[in-house]
Order: C-alpha cells, then structure tokens, then sequence
C-alpha cells in the first residue's frame, strides 16, 4: 500500500514536471516567432 502511494505520488510529480516543461517550450516558441515577427 505504502509503495502504491509512493508510486502515485511520483506520478504525479512527473506529470507536474513534463507539464511545465511543455509550458516553457511553448513560451519559447512563442517568444522566438514574437521576436522574428518584430524584425
């Protein structure tokens, strides 16, 4: 049970992790079209 929870919990952590990090790409992105687009 308690490796069940452990196994959850850093589930879930990841999830948070490859969230952001999608996130940050896409803030990326956007920023490097912005600053071509500017140009």
């Amino acid at each position: 049970m308690l490796g069940e929870y452990n196994f959850e919990k850093v589930n879930h952590i990841e999830n948070k992790v490859i969230l952001f990090t999608c996130v940050m790409i896409w803030f990326l992105v956007i920023f490097v079209l912005g600053g071509c687009f500017e140009i």
